[in-house]
């Protein structure tokens, strides 16, 4: 009897430490930001007089209008100037990374603000934060007003820089 207790009781203390190394070694954790609007259908927002094809992409005149650089792997828009303060922590972890955070005021002001949010950007309340990556696809929506949310945006930012 006591040898069986003692079996199970190395077996209890052993497996788990089998099974640490093993996912240590062959184990890969790693996580992935998929683009958005990438398969299915997209539905045309209510009032936008324009064509949407998956996958999605915003258009190069648009990027060129926002003067957004080729040389920036992330673009991080929003459109509140109340926002400022909540996303300078997007400025401060990633100043010398290649990531531009594009305030309303950067905007040139003929671009009509509704048209990119709603229409081109496909932004919808809550949401008031966009993520862009190098190749015009859109990474993600956040909520500028919560901290949660910002925080979800510096982690994935952090997992797409990771993959460049």
């Amino acid at each position: 009897m006591k040898r069986k207790k003692a079996a199970v009781l190395i077996s209890a203390l052993i497996l788990p430490v089998a099974i640490f190394l093993f996912l240590k070694i062959f184990g890969r954790n790693e996580f992935q930001v998929a683009p958005l609007h990438q398969q299915g259908t997209l539905p045309a927002p209510a009032n936008c007089p324009y064509l949407y094809e998956t996958p999605y992409r915003v258009a190069d005149s648009v990027i060129a209008e926002l003067r957004l650089g080729k040389t920036d792997s992330l673009f991080v828009l929003y459109f509140d100037p109340a926002l400022a303060t909540p996303l300078k922590r997007v400025s401060v972890e990633y100043g010398d990374a290649p990531v531009k955070l594009v305030p309303p005021s950067s905007l040139p002001p003929d671009v009509d603000r509704r048209v990119l949010q709603e229409c081109i950007l496909l932004l919808h309340p809550p949401a008031s934060v966009v993520m862009l990556d190098h190749l015009k696809r859109i990474r993600g929506y956040y909520d500028g007003r919560d901290r949660d949310e910002v925080d979800r945006l510096l982690v994935e930012i952090d997992i797409i820089l990771k993959h460049y």
